[in-house]
């Protein structure tokens, strides 16, 4: 369980498929744990990364360009990076910034 403020970042290998599963906050203070649990899955040279938002409570403007960032990477590298639909406050952000045509979200 997480405190306020605090992100948890979760592993699970399945195949060629790495799942990052966060819970808690991803912001401005948490955003740079991702970035380098991101970069380390990266390195694993998986053939698809899926970041799974499900846990998330909340996430502000940072935390989605360290997505967006890893999108770009992922573009780049010849790797698949989708997510995982999170709450409707974590989905609002998306929207609101017209990033969810960016991102293939999963079920």
């Amino acid at each position: 369980m997480t405190g306020t403020g605090e992100l948890a970042v979760r592993r699970e290998r399945r195949a060629d498929m790495l799942i990052l599963s966060l819970s808690g906050e991803l912001d401005l203070a948490t955003s740079t744990l991702l970035e380098r649990e991101l970069y380390s899955a990266e390195a694993s040279r998986p053939g698809r990364l899926i970041v799974d938002l499900t846990g998330l409570e909340f996430i502000d403007s940072s935390g989605l360009n360290t997505l967006v960032q890893a999108h770009e990477r992922a573009s780049q590298n010849g790797h698949r990076l989708s997510l995982r639909q999170g709450p409707r406050v974590v989905q609002r952000l998306f929207e609101l910034t017209r990033r969810v045509q960016l991102f293939s979200f999963d079920d």
